[in-house]
């Protein structure tokens, strides 16, 4: 699955269109997030960007190591600090 393709339905998920995301990102307009959706289909999108789009739809990505229990949340806060 693509970055795009997962952007795409979460926004259908929370009904969310291209004008609200653009508000919720701060954008001035919603060819922005069209534009970064479709460039190649969101793959080379900024790692913390594409955290900061997931955190506007209320999502996060979890990470889970094959034949493992355990699970890591990639939210970029450091459990260091």
């Amino acid at each position: 699955m693509t970055g795009k393709e997962i952007l795409q339905k979460l926004m259908k998920m929370n009904d969310v269109s291209y004008e609200e995301m653009a508000e919720r990102l701060g954008y001035s307009s919603k060819s922005m997030i069209y534009r970064m959706m479709n460039n190649n289909n969101s793959m080379n999108m900024k790692l913390k960007t594409f955290l900061s789009w997931l955190d506007a739809l209320d999502t996060e990505i979890v990470i889970q190591p094959f034949n493992s229990d355990n699970e890591f949340v990639l939210d970029g806060i450091s459990e260091e600090d």
